[in-house]
């Protein structure tokens, strides 16, 4: 790929990780281009402040690249530019009154352009657009937009699947949501932030190795607070629904079908000294589950919860514990019977399948290991589960719980979940 793209005598100039992750969400490109800053500042003096406002921007060097591409990028600079040149800071503080800034800080209006990916004769370019110009905070965008290297063209969503076929995808793109959010497909996106009208086709895509990216800026179809969505379509989901002459095609071929995988590394307990990590592997009918928790200190009564919240296969024993490591118990518990829950300090009906995992004692730095096996029922088109940790210090049980629980579980915990695609490859 590195040689297609690239002068090479040159080559050596690109370097990996194009794009710091917002949120730790969106992945870096293998790409780095050089850029070339152009930036225009001036201020305003009252009586008890100044005021200074700064227009920048990072356009893309595009002097290593060959000419098809560089054509592609000169052309994205330039529409960028015409932006950049159009409102100057000074005519934009004309009708600021000096006298009347108490401490303001200062302004910035920032666009950085980047080289994102480039796939399949398909170049994605990316717009990071940042603004401050008073107000409670400072707004943000990206925006992500495809071209296509033989002949420059500007791709839109239609020419990567085929027209008129908008409704297919939407329905796609939400499970995949769905999946990366932890929503069970019954329950509502309001649950996780949503406000816009019905689930919203992302205008922001991407074209990368491991499937269709989309990308929802804040305030697009989720509350500011939750800041950036970003997910990924993986190409064998688009298969069903990609035109055969769509541009897309080529990547939704059996070669570039993997069966899913989930890696999810999370920090816990007092000052994120904790890791748990999980591993999710679709294999034929089953699942396999792989949980290593490395406590910083020691614990006692440590105990590792999963729940079942969707249906299992028809089967008396739809579990298998495959091996264990640390901890000294483990048990299967059907919905139905009854289970203290030490949160609530009392019995209820377990509302789904649970599998516990029990410790009496964990040593600081001694990894705890569970590794078992579940069985969908066929007519999950992806599977989550719900987990939670707690353990015992000074004679207290605490939750040792990440960053943004989803809410409470039923049994009175801080509800963590997570989700793996089930595809029929």
């Amino acid at each position: 790929m590195i040689k297609s793209l690239l002068i090479p005598l040159i080559s050596l100039l690109l370097f990996g990780g194009l794009l710091q992750a917002m949120d730790g969400d969106l992945p870096q490109s293998s790409y780095r281009l050089k850029s070339r800053t152009l930036k225009q500042s001036t201020c305003v003096q009252g009586k008890k402040a100044k005021l200074c406002y700064t227009k920048k921007i990072d356009l893309i060097d595009s002097a290593i690249l060959k000419p098809s591409l560089r054509r592609i990028v000169e052309g994205f600079n330039a529409y960028y530019l015409s932006g950049y040149n159009e409102d100057k800071p000074r005519e934009l503080l004309a009708d600021v009154d000096p006298d009347d800034l108490i401490g303001a800080p200062e302004w910035i209006q920032q666009t950085s352009l980047e080289f994102y990916d480039y796939v399949a004769g398909i170049v994605t370019l990316e717009a990071y657009l940042y603004g401050y110009t008073g107000g409670a905070h400072p707004n943000s965008s990206v925006e992500l937009r495809l071209f296509r290297e033989k002949d420059g063209k500007e791709l839109k969503l239609a020419d990567l699947i085929g027209p008129g076929r908008e409704k297919a995808f939407a329905k796609v793109a939400e499970k995949y949501f769905r999946i990366k959010a932890g929503l069970l497909p019954d329950e509502p996106l309001e649950d996780y932030g949503w406000i816009a009208e019905g689930f919203v086709i992302p205008e922001n895509l991407a074209v990368t190795e491991k499937g269709l990216l989309a990308l929802y800026s804040p305030y697009e179809a989720r509350a500011y607070v939750y800041g950036y969505s970003v997910w990924t379509i993986p190409y064998y989901a688009l298969r069903p629904l990609t035109a055969p002459n769509a541009a897309l095609i080529p990547l939704t071929r059996p070669i570039h079908l993997q069966p899913p995988k989930v890696h999810r590394k999370i920090t816990l307990g007092e000052n994120d000294a904790d890791e748990l990590i999980l591993d999710l592997e679709q294999k034929g009918k089953q699942v396999e589950v792989k949980a290593t928790f490395t406590p910083s200190r020691d614990y006692r009564q440590l105990r590792l919860t999963f729940g079942f919240p969707q249906p299992l296969a028809p089967s008396k024993y739809p579990i298998h514990v495959l091996e264990r490591s640390g901890f000294e118990k483990v048990r299967f518990i059907p919905k139905g019977t009854p289970i203290h829950t030490p949160k609530k300090r009392k019995k209820i009906a377990a509302p789904y399948p649970i599998l516990q995992a029990e410790s009496s004692s964990s040593s600081s730095y001694e990894p705890l290991e569970l590794h078992f096996s579940f069985e969908p029922a066929v007519e999950n088109e992806y599977y989550c589960l719900n987990y939670h940790l707690i353990g015992q210090k000074e004679g207290k049980i605490r939750e040792l719980g990440g960053d943004d629980p989803m809410g409470q579980d039923p049994l009175g915990f801080e509800l963590y979940r997570i989700c793996i695609d089930l595809p029929k490859l």
